[in-house]
């Protein structure tokens, strides 16, 4: 593996772990809360936060080779589309392949005499949109299974490629069968029945 990213990235030799790479997430639909209600998707965001070791000087995402894997229930939907974010698909072109329900081989990375260069911290990678297929009230998971997390430390001609250590993301949301004042409509009618034959 350290062999392909030297060779797509340019990054040579690639100092031992020298810090902390997180993985965040977020789910949004299309309503806006992160419940998927009938007729909604799943808008799934991955970030990475990096924390350097004390006294190192992070720079920026390198380069990462990362699997997003569908958990319990994930295979009650489907992924309709994914996008690598922030240019980081400059170098190699999205590599990702799917098999509907999980996410393989996304490759991203970065070399600043190459294209755009981001520096943001957390930064977002990548993007994917989960369409259920079937109804019904339950949790979908999923989770990341990184290959490799490489970033930039140092400054112009100190900067220097360091392996880092992951902190995988556990992705959660859930699914429900109809949506929220709905169903809280259709309880208070259930209460309002009982009380009339009460």
């Amino acid at each position: 593996m350290s062999v392909g990213l030297g060779v797509s990235l340019g990054l040579g030799a690639i100092a031992s772990a020298d810090g902390t790479a997180m993985w965040q997430w977020s789910v949004v639909t299309n309503n806006g809360n992160a419940v998927v209600e009938p007729g909604e998707s799943a808008y799934v965001t991955l970030s990475i936060l990096t924390e350097p070791d004390q006294g190192a000087e992070f720079l920026a995402l390198a380069a990462s080779i990362f699997d997003t894997v569908g958990g319990t229930n994930a295979d009650k939907g489907q992924i309709v589309t994914w996008e690598v974010l922030n240019d980081l698909d400059y170098l190699t072109g999205d590599l990702t392949t799917t098999d509907g329900v999980s996410l393989f081989n996304t490759n991203v990375g970065q070399l600043s005499v190459y294209g755009p260069f981001f520096t943001d911290n957390p930064l977002s990678v990548l993007t994917f949109q989960w369409k259920p297929t079937v109804q019904g009230t339950y949790t979908v998971d999923y989770d990341t299974n990184t290959e490799a997390m490489v970033m930039w430390e140092g400054i112009g001609d100190d900067a220097h490629a360091v392996w880092y250590d992951v902190v995988e993301g556990a992705i959660s949301f859930n699914v429900v069968p109809a949506p929220g004042g709905a169903a809280l409509a259709g309880l208070g009618g259930l209460v309002l029945l009982r009380r009339r034959r009460a």
